[in-house]
């Protein structure tokens, strides 16, 4: 009789951990890849440097809505 973890067998076991890390491994390389993409659209500037008005691409469209949600949950003043 197989060896058994939970409802598999031993070998079933081994496979789906392999795929499972695959799988990580994968949602790393994308995070950083994405990470990488937005860094080349928009690098980051040295810290504490001023920027002028005109170094600001963002445009308002892309900007967050004064009634969009923040982090913790609630929204922002009127």
């Amino acid at each position: 009789m197989p060896t058994m973890i939970g409802a598999v067998s031993k070998d079933r076991y081994d496979e789906l951990v392999a795929e499972t890390r695959e799988l990580f491994a994968q949602d790393t390389n994308i995070q950083f890849k994405v990470g990488d993409n937005a860094l080349e659209i928009e690098p980051m500037r040295l810290r504490g440097a001023r920027s002028s008005p005109q170094a600001r691409t963002c445009t308002p469209s892309a900007r967050p809505s004064r009634r969009s949600p923040t982090m913790t949950g609630r929204l922002m003043p009127p």
